[in-house]
């Protein structure tokens, strides 16, 4: 009798190779880790644990993998925010380049019709000098 590790069915057949309730695969593809656990390390070192160890290991690496990926996913955040902001920031400085020509040109017609009158005030200033001079 086989038990199926994907459903719990207890297969009676010791020669089957799928799980009769889910389908899921009866052949131990790896065996189980007994007492000790031998890698390679990235240099090429071979390490050998203890069970309980290579457990904490991989428990450790699991919480070291969590983590990056939860900070990955805060930079993921964290750029998309800011594709945002420089996006947002290009719409106001376009605006804000709008505005600004609007109101250079708008100063520059002032300032023209400030002259324009002072012009005119001064050449009426001086006809009205010499009409009463006369």
């Amino acid at each position: 009798m086989v038990e199926c590790r994907s459903c719990g069915y207890s297969e009676p057949r010791d020669d089957s190779s799928f799980c009769a309730a889910c389908g899921a695969s009866l052949t131990v593809l790896a065996p189980q880790l007994e007492t000790a656990k031998t890698m390679s390390s990235p240099w090429g070192n071979r390490i050998t644990f203890d069970r309980k160890d290579f457990e904490a290991f991989l428990a450790e690496n699991q919480t070291v993998l969590d983590r990056s990926q939860r900070l990955m996913k805060k930079i993921d955040e964290l750029e998309k925010e800011n594709r945002q902001l420089r996006d947002d920031l290009q719409v106001v400085t376009a605006k804000l380049s709008s505005k600004e020509s609007s109101v250079t040109s708008k100063w520059r017609k002032t300032d023209d019709s400030v002259k324009k009158a002072r012009e005119t005030i001064a050449r009426l200033t001086k006809e009205a000098d010499k009409r009463l001079s006369k």
